[in-house]
């Protein structure tokens, strides 16, 4: 039940109904084929009724009929007896059909026998009647009244008193018998004839007359005798008849009883299959009722306690406390996906409130990042500044100095030139070099001087171009630190990328609560590619500014080596100098040694116009590599400065 789905609880409460619905009608059906039949029994019993009811009345409209026509003598009463007769017999016979193979069968057959005899004994006491004469003029009564009329005419005529005292007696004796059908007043007839007879032979009536009388007379006993036969036995065979009616009403009455206790069964067995029926009927509708009430009630509870169960948890959950325990999570229904669904949310729930610390730490990361960010960026802004104004600096030194390297280059270039002319003098005039002995001291002087000037130059040259390089080397370093610094911001704005990909990720889960937050995350992910563009941007000036430092630097190298072979050959200009200083003193001695001297000088001094014309080039690089790199660092300041305000920006 557990694991059955709500779907199937419910439908199994209705099917429950169902069945119940069902079995009620199985119930209703069944006492209804089990009444009908014994309605049909109860028709074919009152049926049985009503044929033994009309029986019995026949039986006693047949004896009213048989007594109306006993007391009345009324013939149309012997047809009516005929016809109730028949309606009997019609009525039995159909009552036996009913009953042909059981008891009650046989009770009709006695019934029918005794009926049967009845009807031949009412037969019998009809024609008796219609023998004696149903009227005076009738029968055995009409010839007897004739004879005693014929009597009483002859006796009239004979006017003797006491005839006919004696026949009047004879006539009460008829009525006597006749009314109380007792046998003595036959023998009292008897009597009053023969004292008829005695008085009849002693009354003096002529012969012929008494003979007429006397045969009146005898016929008249005659008739009376045979009324009083017929009579006596008419009141014998009534009796017989009253006798077989008298047998049969234990029979009509046996067989109305049993007509009647199977009608009364089978109406209480009707009404007890209906109470039987109404019994079922309302014990099924209360079984199932109940049934189907304790089943809902049980499948309710199994829905409705895991739902409280789980409005519970919910509540606890959105209530903020995460350690709910959810049950019913092992159900394979409804309840069971339910439940699931609250495990899975709140795990959710769990997640999300991990989340919600990682990313509040990550957000405190984030800001601490940003702070550090915002530190890095303000340090190396306070770094890339100072950097940049010393680089600056470095370049205006290093542009004076190029100056400056280029002047004197020049200086000495002109110098140089003036040394060649004035050796080429020399040359071409040795012969008058001790004559101008003072001259080329003064000049070989000025020489010195120059030359010591232009050593002294050419010194400092080599220091600006040391201290150049160092000031390059720096820049190098710095420019190198500002990789790293572009570097880490780098990967400050991809980790800034990649949590701001997550954010929108799960700004995407969490739906619309999270568009605000998808849209933020979106900026960042912009600003952080923005930050990365940006950086990549600086990073490929601060490479050129790293190359064309790395170039200034052997420049400056190559230039330092120029200065310091200036140096040297200033160096040696001065010793030349000294040298033909030396010489001058000894020219007159020796002419050829001060004109080799002079030559050497003239080919030191082509050296000398030699370099200082590398000099001015180089000077000239310089210059050009410190106007560019002065460009390259205003426009790093400038990528630095957007670099920092988008930064601070973000």
């Amino acid at each position: 039940m557990r694991n059955l789905r709500i779907k199937s609880q419910i439908l199994l409460i209705s099917i429950t109904a169902l069945i119940g619905f069902i079995l009620i009608c199985l119930i209703y059906f069944a006492n209804q084929a089990h009444i009908s039949s014994l309605e049909e029994k109860l028709q074919s019993v009152t049926k049985q009724q009503e044929l033994n009811q009309s029986a019995r009345y026949g039986f006693l409209n047949a004896r009213r009929r048989e007594k109306d026509f006993l007391i009345r003598l009324d013939s149309k009463y012997l047809d009516q007896h005929a016809q109730t007769v028949a309606s009997i017999r019609t009525d039995l016979s159909e009552l036996r059909a009913f009953h042909a193979n059981d008891d009650i069968g046989g009770i009709i057959d006695q019934l029918q026998g005794k009926f049967s005899a009845y009807v031949t004994q009412f037969d019998k006491v009809s024609q008796s009647w219609l023998a004696i004469g149903l009227t005076e003029k009738e029968g055995l009564r009409g010839s007897l009244r004739s004879a005693v009329h014929g009597v009483e005419e002859k006796l009239k005529a004979e006017n003797n008193p006491e005839l006919m005292v004696l026949m009047l007696m004879m006539r009460r004796h008829e009525k006597d018998f006749i009314i109380r059908l007792d046998e003595k007043y036959v023998g009292r007839m008897t009597d009053r004839r023969a004292e008829f007879e005695t008085a009849l032979a002693g009354s003096g009536i002529a012969q012929g007359a008494q003979t007429e009388i006397l045969s009146l007379m005898a016929a008249y006993h005659r008739d009376f005798k045979a009324l009083a036969v017929a009579r006596l036995n008419l009141v014998e065979d009534i009796s017989v008849l009253s006798a077989i009616f008298a047998e049969t009403e234990p029979l009509t009455e046996e067989l109305n009883t049993i007509m009647l206790n199977q009608l009364m069964d089978t109406r209480v067995s009707i009404a007890a299959a209906k109470n039987l029926a109404s019994i079922l009927m309302i014990a099924t509708i209360i079984i199932i009722s109940a049934l189907a009430f304790g089943l809902a009630l049980f499948i309710g509870r199994q829905i409705t306690l895991p739902i409280n169960r789980m409005s519970s948890a919910m509540s606890d959950l959105a209530g903020g406390s995460r350690n709910v325990e959810i049950s019913d999570t092992e159900r394979k229904n409804e309840i069971g996906m339910m439940a699931q669904a609250l495990r899975y949310f709140q795990d959710k729930l769990i997640e999300s409130d991990q989340m919600a610390a990682e990313q509040k730490r990550a957000q405190e990361a984030r800001e601490e990042r940003v702070r550090m960010v915002e530190k890095l960026t303000h340090d190396f802004d306070e770094a890339i500044s100072v950097t940049l104004k010393t680089v600056r600096s470095q370049v205006e030194e290093m542009n004076e100095t190029a100056v400056t390297m280029s002047n004197t280059a020049n200086e000495a270039d002109e110098k140089a030139e003036n040394v060649s002319s004035i050796s080429n003098r020399t040359s071409s005039n040795v012969q008058t070099v001790a004559a101008a002995t003072e001259e080329l001291s003064s000049s070989i002087g000025e020489i010195s001087s120059q030359v010591s000037k232009a050593s002294q130059v050419a010194g400092n040259a080599v220091s600006q171009a040391r201290d150049t390089t160092i000031r390059m080397r720096e820049l190098e370093e710095a420019s190198r630190k500002i990789g790293d610094v572009l570097a880490m911001i780098t990967e400050i704005a991809d980790q800034t990328n990649l949590l701001a990909l997550n954010a929108t990720i799960e700004a995407a889960r969490a739906g619309e609560a999270g568009k605000g937050f998808a849209v933020v995350a979106s900026e960042v992910k912009s600003l952080a590619q923005q930050t990365a563009k940006a950086t990549e941007e600086i990073g490929l000036q601060i490479s050129n500014i790293q190359t064309e430092t790395k170039d200034a630097v052997t420049a400056i190298d190559t230039i330092s080596k120029v200065i310091d072979e200036i140096d040297q050959i200033s160096s040696g200009i001065a010793a030349a100098v000294e040298e033909q200083m030396a010489a001058t003193k000894e020219i007159a001695r020796n002419i050829e040694e001060a004109s080799r001297g002079t030559q050497e000088v003239t080919d030191n001094i082509r050296d000398v116009s030699s370099a200082a014309s590398d000099t001015g080039d180089a000077s000239h690089k310089v210059k050009e590599s410190a106007g560019e790199m002065a460009l390259q660092t205003d426009r790093l300041r400038e990528d630095v400065e957007k670099f920092i305000a988008d930064i601070k920006v973000a």
